[in-house]
This record gives structure tokens, C-alpha cells and sequence, in this order.
């Protein structure tokens, strides 16, 4: 069923064409996406607590994670561990962001690679004689002059918006 999905047969037409350097570069780009939607998860994840801490009387004892947490670092009032707690949210979402700016710094550098490599293979293919190539190739098969137009036609336009 994959197979017959246009995005997977662009996709796969697409990933042939690249250079095996381009290939690993988007692997890596494909898991640094990855790991940033779990960054990013645990950047919302983080804020339970605190919400919590805040909404429930007596919730950070009630909570054996939150209650180890008060207790090993000696805190002697909740609004205290509160301030904490707020402190710990703040660096992990200054963190997560900090982390999303490099994926997306490593993905537009990735783009402008990818954008100069398909303008590369652009030139390459339109420096090509194209006319003759279709002329030839149109006279080995011997059809009639429409069809000729046509098919150059087509010709041009996938060189021109293809990579």
C-alpha cells in the first residue's frame, strides 16, 4: 500500500538522486527532528508538576518523586520548593529552546545545501543540449510532428521545475 503513495514514490525518487554524503546528512536531520518533538515533549511535561504544586495543597508530599526531592534538599517550606521547582522549569524550557534553535539553525543550513545541490543538478541538466537530445530521440522513434512538440514540451517543463 506504501508503494502506490505519490509522497513515498516522490520521496524515494527523490532520495536516489541525492549524493550518499546528502543522504546520511538528511537521516541525521530526520532524527534530530525526532528528538527535538521529544525535547519538546518533556519541555510540556515538565510543567505538570509545578501546576500541580500550585493547584493542590500538599501535593509535593503526596508525591513520592516530588516529597524525595523536598526532603533530600533539605527545603523547609513549600513555597520555597515552589520557587524551585518554577527555577527548574524556567532552565529546562530555556534548555528545549535552546536545543529547537539548533536543530532549526542545522536544518536551514541543510536547505541551502540541498536548494545549491538542485540548482547544481538544474544547470547540469539544461547545459545539456536538450533540443537534440529530444530530436534524437524523437527521430529514432519516428513520430509525427505533434507528437514531437509534445513530448519536447513536456521535456522542458520537467527540466525546468524537476530536479
Amino acid at each position: 500500500m506504501l508503494q502506490n503513495n505519490l509522497i513515498y514514490k516522490t520521496i524515494t525518487r527523490i532520495f536516489k538522486l541525492l549524493p550518499s554524503s546528502y543522504k546520511k546528512r538528511s537521516g541525521f536531520q530526520l532524527v534530530l527532528m525526532i528528538v527535538n518533538s521529544f525535547v519538546d515533549l518533556l519541555g510540556l511535561a515538565a510543567v505538570i508538576p509545578l501546576l500541580a504544586a500550585l493547584l493542590k495543597v500538599g501535593f509535593i508530599h503526596e508525591n513520592h518523586l516530588l516529597n524525595t526531592v523536598y526532603t533530600s534538599l533539605g527545603f523547609t517550606e513549600d513555597k520555597w520548593f515552589i520557587v524551585f521547582i518554577c527555577g527548574v522549569v524556567l532552565a529546562i524550557v530555556i534548555a528545549k529552546n535552546a536545543f529547537g534553535l539548533w536543530v532549526n539553525k542545522r536544518q536551514m543550513y541543510f536547505s541551502g545545501q540541498m536548494y545549491t545541490l538542485a540548482k547544481k543538478y538544474s544547470q547540469i541538466f539544461t547545459k545539456k543540449d536538450l533540443v537534440t537530445l529530444i530530436i534524437k530521440t524523437q527521430i529514432r522513434s519516428k513520430t509525427t510532428l505533434y507528437a514531437f512538440l509534445k513530448t519536447s514540451l513536456q521535456w522542458l517543463i520537467l527540466g525546468y521545475f524537476s530536479l
